[in-house]
């Protein structure tokens, strides 16, 4: 059994010696290749590997901090995922905002205040349309008014015209027969007075 365990001894120095050599490297390694060098390196015993307890109480010690390392890495991704999260919250809150705004824009472009009734532009045209037409139809009805009223006015002026100088004929007629009748009657008084 002394022998046995001079051996083991023996074996378990040369491997912390060629694990002291190999350490540099060690270090780079990922934990999985560290494991796979610690098993190709350390010696057998019947059935069993010896593995130098210092090999994996420095091998413990790279796995924790590993795992302290992928923690803080995953603690900082949640952290920035969460950021993220919250911007992306942040800005579908400023895009239903500004969604509303634009909604609300539009109603207000698309209608318009007449009367004080709101009205689409569409209807605002046709009102407004139909308020020009109709200007328009009463405009070209006072229009044929004027001119027709203008027309009877020259054919009144026409027919005064007419009556005044028909009237001033009738006036000068009238006249001479009255002159007339008075000389005659003149006459006829001269006559009755001589006689």
């Amino acid at each position: 059994m002394n022998k046995t365990v001079s051996f083991v001894f023996a074996l378990l120095m040369s491997l912390q010696f060629s694990f002291a050599q190999d350490s540099g490297n060690f270090d780079n390694l990922p934990v999985s290749d560290k494991i796979d060098w610690i098993y190709n390196k350390s010696g057998r015993y019947k059935n069993y590997k010896v593995v130098p307890q210092q090999d994996l109480k420095k091998l413990h010690l790279q796995v924790i901090d590993s795992i302290k390392q992928y923690h803080n890495k995953i603690d900082e991704q949640a952290g920035v995922i969460e950021k993220q999260l919250k911007t992306i919250d942040d800005k579908h809150n400023k895009i239903e905002e500004l969604k509303v705004e634009l909604s609300d824009s539009q109603s207000k472009i698309d209608k318009m205040d007449f009367l004080g009734m709101q009205l689409s532009k569409s209807n605002y045209s046709l009102i407004l349309w139909v308020i020009i037409g109709s200007l328009l139809v009463i405009l070209i009805y006072f229009f044929i008014r004027f001119k027709d009223s203008i027309k009877k006015t020259r054919e009144a002026r026409n027919s005064l015209e007419s009556l005044e100088i028909e009237f001033e004929n009738y006036r000068k007629n009238a006249l001479d027969r009255e002159q007339k009748i008075k000389r005659q009657l003149q006459d006829e008084i001269n006559k009755n007075n001589r006689g």
